[in-house]
């Protein structure tokens, strides 16, 4: 492969693996605070998400596959109960303002403000949407791996 070639790629990832590097980061400090949203997911461990990678929070049909943001059209990634027929869209923040995707879930997310050294690494197997799965007060969560959502949702 060309050097340029690998810039290019390296470029395009750059922001999102930045993000989730952000997102290792605050996961692994020993110190201090993070503000999460808890989403629940059907059929699987909630997910923890920093609050600063919120945009915005609207309320569209269940299933949708996009939805209208900013006279945009954002694909979705959906995480709700098959069985709503109204969620809730949490817009999230690319690595540009073209590649914010929407996680549709069932409901405005609780928020939690989690001391980052009550935040426990678990070791199991990590399915491709999850970057890692962590414990907090022995419940378990699971941190996405934004990068690799994204790229399956703008790769289709």
């Amino acid at each position: 492969m060309s050097q340029g070639i690998q810039q290019s790629d390296a470029i395009q990832k750059s922001a999102f693996d930045l993000t989730q590097e952000q997102i290792q980061s605050l996961i692994a400090t020993s110190t201090g605070f993070i503000d999460t949203y808890m989403i629940p997911v059907y059929d699987a461990a909630a997910i923890l998400l920093p609050q600063n990678l919120v945009l915005s929070a609207m309320n569209v049909p269940a299933r949708s596959e996009t939805v209208e943001w900013h006279e945009k059209l954002l694909p979705t990634y959906i995480v709700h109960h098959p069985d709503l027929v109204e969620v809730t869209a949490l817009v999230i923040d690319g690595d540009r303002e073209e590649t914010c995707f929407a996680i549709l879930c069932d409901s405005m997310p609780k928020t939690l403000r989690l001391r980052i050294s009550e935040v426990l690494d678990v070791d199991k197997p990590i399915p491709a949407t999850v970057y890692q799965y962590v414990e907090v007060n022995g419940q378990q969560y699971q941190v996405p791996n934004l990068s690799y959502i994204q790229q399956q949702l703008f790769s289709n």
